[in-house]
């Protein structure tokens, strides 16, 4: 819709970290010659790829979060719904640490504070003390095993009323694996530095730790330019 509202004369420019979703774009898109360019790539990489792409934005568009394609693969390990390697890491290809690698790794108050900090879970240090204890007999390798760990840490009584007890703790392990917190803040200068004068920012947010920061930023942006 973005690519047709901009023809002729335009151009989109399209950033993800996934080198599978670039992929994807680049053969859907193929069409559009070079009305189309899709990037592997972070967002605070963007005043770098723009600048090789020799590209000024009237509009910059943030679409925060993981995909559908990304949540429904096993292999990714984002879905505790599905068996799958603990991995959650957006470019697989990028080395970097899994969230095997952070369970196995953080002690019980580096994990308590990510838990709470990053999803806002009551049970944080009830859930970490529970990763400590089975990694002592068994190392959590799985999506599922991790899910069962979850549960079994909080009495159902306490369980959310609507969700999974594991999905803040999977959010808050995704997030800390994929920096998306700090992404975001720096996605957000990288976006102002350059958008021409008039251009507009659009930023889609899934969570309140995300709306905080966005509103944060363009309020702090908003006082600068006052």
């Amino acid at each position: 819709s973005l690519l047709q509202r901009i023809l002729p004369g335009g151009r989109v420019l399209a950033l993800d970290r996934d080198p599978v979703a670039v992929a994807l774009a680049q053969s859907r898109f193929a069409a559009a010659g070079g009305a189309f360019t899709a990037r592997v790539g972070r967002f605070s990489e963007l005043v770098a790829i723009a600048a090789e792409e020799a590209v000024e934005a009237d509009l910059v568009v943030m679409d925060l979060g993981i995909s559908s394609m990304q949540l429904d693969d096993p292999a990714r390990g984002f879905s505790f719904q599905r068996e799958g390697p603990l991995d959650m890491r957006l470019d697989p290809t990028s080395g970097g640490m899994t969230a095997a690698d952070i369970v196995a790794t953080y002690d019980l108050d580096q994990l308590a504070a990510l838990i709470a900090d990053f999803s806002q879970e009551r049970h944080s240090r009830a859930i970490a003390r529970a990763i400590v204890d089975q990694r002592r007999g068994e190392a959590i390798t799985s999506t599922t095993q991790l899910a069962r760990i979850c549960a079994g840490a909080i009495p159902r009584r306490l369980w959310p009323p609507r969700i999974h007890p594991a999905t803040r703790t999977f959010l808050a392990l995704r997030i800390a694996v994929n920096q998306e917190l700090d992404e975001l803040s720096s996605g957000i200068a990288a976006a102002i530095h350059i958008l021409r004068p008039g251009g507009r920012l659009g930023i889609i947010s899934f969570h309140s730790l995300e709306d905080t920061i966005a509103k944060r930023s363009l309020h702090n942006l908003a006082l600068v330019c006052v």
